[in-house]
């Protein structure tokens, strides 16, 4: 189901356009070329009589129209047409020398009465001369949609610039479908000017319902006999342009709606009437839901029947005649697995009503979404149908055109349609429609340096939900994985230059969750560039390319439109790149909110593992920005195009190379060595006296969970000292000190020194604990206490010197102190009142006299 809003001339009577010939040599089936089919002008017409003359000061465009005639009688179903213009240009001749009708051969005929060419004043009679060719150019062909409607096209011969065009038709019929509920919408200004416009309706004795839009002028009703006169007479307009990236639900012409149809109820009756078939047998459920589906799940039955109606009914609809608003029977469209919104609706509904679930179909405009609460009730105000459903007492709704889908069938995506009118006899009004906010992209991009002016290695992960998720579906399943990977190397290539793939794209599809995992590994070699200015210096860009499109907008703040997003959006980026030695790193944050938009940037560094992460938030609360915040919309976004890029720079000499980088392992086994001489001294002075008296029993019970935690730290402790942390890197040590961050350099070297005898005391520990010594109680209660002690101090003076962790390291960090808290409270105890603990540890290095 269809319906055309198009600020063009007539009720899409007659379209005049460039390359019609080439349209209808592709798109066309050609009939025959004879000459038109002429007839008298109707009695019921007006004649108005055209300007063939005029003052032309201020027309740019190529061509101008003289009058616009247009006039209609509901009672003799005939829509008749009277054109004039005249070729201003060479483009206007292009443009306006071919003629062309478009109508519906199931239900309309074309009758042409006038075709008159006027040269320097005079006029030529064309219409017995000139050639008809009828051809089929399907213009929605591109959607899968055919309407069967054809086209008279008339090439019009020897027309030079300076000629006026004057020409009348008309249209006989009406879609039986509509059962005489009447509606129209006249437009009063376009894209070109015109001298005048008339526009007449003859209607039945009933008044018909009229409303007006953006300041259109208002009609002169007249009682004719037995009918009513409609007219609205307009003089010379000036062309009209409305702005860019406007709302679709957006329209500042002036127009006047016209309605037969006094109330939504009306619609709906005609509706339901549409949309009755009972045609069920014919439908093999049960190949559908699958075997027993009487006694299957009823949630997965629900899923089955959507998907299957969602992805094995491909969409493509026959629209001519009836069929452009009443669907083609349930039965028809199972068998022909294809069928356009109407079909797949109404298949869905009869699906669900054969489950014991009420449904029905529900009229909706994509377009104008929330708007049509403020238009009259018509038919044609709705151009497409999904559907509805209740299941314990809830209300839910599927659109069934839209493929691979993901998620339970409660929670899965619905566009924002704004209301819709539910084809059931117990509704007589407008439905608000639920709206959809559940969708998101995250975007991670993972950078490891191995040196500074060497090549880059980049892991990209881009995670989809919801809606994001179905679009990401469809497009892969109508794709190639080569084209992709193609497509994404390209995209990439316009950030970084000689970037190469190095593993295939791996696709995660959780159709069940509704998230799709895209990852892409790959390899870039000019990762860092030289400044035109200082060779000696290299920098390298970290920019959030994927978000330009939606921050990059038009920079035009002097407009009386509102501005349209793409709603619902909320995208995040995040770039993590390890540095490969300490960086010179100020961290940033910054907020943006707008009332239909919201931004958030941060820089966080983490001077322990070199670690810079960058994020970016965006996120929408509504689908268009109001004129009168233009101005700080189109300035926010100044300022996140400028957030979407960040420098980082190395000079190349730095006087840290000359340096001698022993030194920093020298400093380390210092400190090893002075903790295994503090270690050796309370191995061999510490000597307690047992609390057991006998031989004692071997380790075993709670003794050897703490066993394994022993064995493990010293390896744990060793990796962490020697090839985890920064003790050993000496570039990070030679930043510290040009950059004068004296408190960090203590710092660092406190950590140093301290995990030094963590490391030489866990090792003591363990030996303690093997050889079953009376001393590992309490020197074990005392690592545990020092453990947890020591980390809690070090987290709360990192915090206080400045920001050193980045938000995922902070929580790590925060679950090390709970982890440590809890060992201490829990182990402590046991270690010093259990007596499996006091019979294991009963042995001495020197045993006492006694014992």
């Amino acid at each position: 189901m269809s319906i055309t809003k198009g600020h063009q001339f007539s009720y899409k009577f007659v379209s005049m356009s460039k390359g019609l010939l080439f349209l209808a040599l592709i798109y066309s089936i050609h009939l025959f070329g004879q000459g038109p089919q002429i007839g008298r002008t109707p009695d019921w017409v007006t004649p108005i009589s055209p300007k063939l003359e005029t003052t032309l000061e201020g027309v740019s465009s190529g061509y101008y129209y003289l009058l616009v005639d247009q006039q209609e009688n509901l009672q003799t179903e005939q829509n008749y047409s009277h054109f004039v213009y005249k070729i201003l240009s060479n483009e206007g001749l292009q443009e306006m020398a071919n003629l062309s009708v478009d109508y519906d051969p199931a239900y309309e005929n074309v009758i042409w009465h006038s075709l008159i060419i006027y040269r320097n004043g005079k006029g030529s009679d064309r219409i017995k001369k000139e050639s008809v060719k009828t051809i089929q150019r399907e213009q929605d062909m591109d959607r899968n949609l055919y309407d069967g409607s054809l086209t008279q096209v008339i090439n019009l011969q020897d027309i030079r610039v300076g000629d006026v065009i004057e020409y009348s038709f008309t249209k006989n019929g009406y879609n039986p479908v509509y059962e005489k509920h009447y509606s129209r919408t006249l437009y009063f200004r376009y894209g070109v000017p015109f001298e005048r416009q008339f526009n007449r309706i003859v209607a039945p004795a009933a008044r018909l319902a009229i409303r007006y839009f953006n300041n259109a002028p208002e009609a002169i009703v007249a009682q004719a006999g037995k009918f009513q006169e409609y007219v609205w007479d307009v003089g010379r307009t000036e062309a009209m342009f409305d702005d860019r990236n406007t709302p679709s639900w957006y329209d500042p012409y002036p127009f006047a709606e016209v309605s037969a149809v006094n109330s939504w109820k009306s619609i709906i009756d005609w509706g339901v009437r549409q949309y009755r078939f009972d045609e069920l047998k014919k439908i093999d459920f049960k190949a559908i839901a699958g075997e027993p589906w009487e006694q299957g799940n009823r949630d997965t039955l629900i899923t089955r029947l959507i998907r299957f109606v969602q992805d094995d009914v491909r969409y493509l609809g026959f629209e001519s005649g009836i069929h452009s608003h009443r669907p083609h029977a349930p039965a028809q469209v199972f068998e022909q697995r294809f069928g356009d919104c109407k079909d797949k609706s109404l298949l869905l509904v009869t699906l669900l009503r054969q489950l014991g679930i009420e449904a029905a179909p529900v009229l909706v405009n994509t377009n104008l979404r929330q708007e049509i609460v403020n238009r009259l009730p018509s038919i044609n105000v709705f151009n497409h149908c999904v559907v509805t459903f209740k299941e314990n007492g809830d209300q839910y709704f599927i659109d069934p055109t839209i493929s691979s889908q993901g998620g339970q069938w409660r929670d899965v995506f619905f566009p924002n349609y704004g209301f819709g009118l539910v084809l059931s006899v117990d509704q007589d009004s407008l439905t608000r429609l639920p709206e959809n906010k559940n969708s998101r992209i995250w975007e991670e991009q993972d950078i490891e340096l191995t040196a500074v002016n060497q090549d880059a290695l980049v892991t990209i992960r881009t995670t989809y939900e919801g809606v994001e998720a179905d679009i990401q579906r469809s497009n892969i399943a109508s794709s190639s994985l080569e084209s992709i990977a193609k497509n994404y190397l390209t995209f990439y290539g316009n950030l970084y230059h000689g970037i190469e793939s190095t593993d295939d794209i791996n696709i995660e599809d959780d159709r069940e969750r509704n998230r799709l995992i895209i990852s892409e590994q790959y390899r870039v070699p000019q990762f860092w560039q030289k400044q035109e200015a200082d060779s000696t210096t290299v920098y390298c860009e970290l920019y959030a390319l994927s978000m330009e499109n939606l921050v990059n907008v038009d920079k035009l703040t002097s407009r009386e439109s509102p501005y349209r997003l793409n709603h619902p959006t909320a995208y995040r980026t995040t770039i993590r790149l390890k540095l490969p030695e300490a960086w010179n790193i100020t961290e940033d944050k910054e907020e943006i909110n707008g009332d239909s938009y919201e931004y958030e940037y941060k820089v966080s560094y983490n001077k322990r593992t070199n670690l810079l992460t960058i994020n970016h938030e965006y996120k929408t609360k509504a689908d268009y920005v109001a004129s009168n915040a233009i101005q700080k919309f189109v300035e926010d976004h100044k300022r996140i195009m400028g957030d979407l890029s960040y420098y980082l720079t190395y000079k190349l000499n730095s006087s840290n190379a000359k340096k001698p980088k022993w030194i920093v392992g020298l400093l380390l086994f210092m400190c090893l060595g002075f903790a295994a001489l503090a270690c050796w001294r309370i191995y061999t002075l510490y000597d307690p006296e047992p609390r057991f008296e006998g031989e004692g029993i071997q380790i075993g019970g709670w003794l050897f969970l703490i066993g394994i935690g022993v064995v493990i730290t010293p390896f744990r402790l060793f990796y962490q000292i020697f090839f985890s942390d920064d003790f050993l890197d000496f570039a990070m040590w030679s930043s510290l000190i040009d950059a004068e961050q004296w408190n960090w350099i203590v710092l660092v070297f406190v950590e140093m020194l301290y995990n030094s005898f963590y490391l030489v005391y866990s090792i003591l520990v363990l030996i303690i604990f093997i050889q079953r010594k009376t001393s590992f109680p309490r020197l074990m209660s005392l690592m545990l206490a020092v453990s947890a002690t020591f980390l809690i101090a070090d987290t709360l003076v990192a915090h206080h010197m400045g920001p050193g962790l980045s938000d995922e390291d902070l929580q790590a960090t925060y679950k090390e102190i709970v982890r440590g808290i809890l060992a201490a409270l829990i182990w402590i105890p046991y270690l010093n009142i259990a007596d499996r603990v006091k019979k294991t540890f009963v042995l001495q290095r020197k045993p006492s006299v006694t014992n």
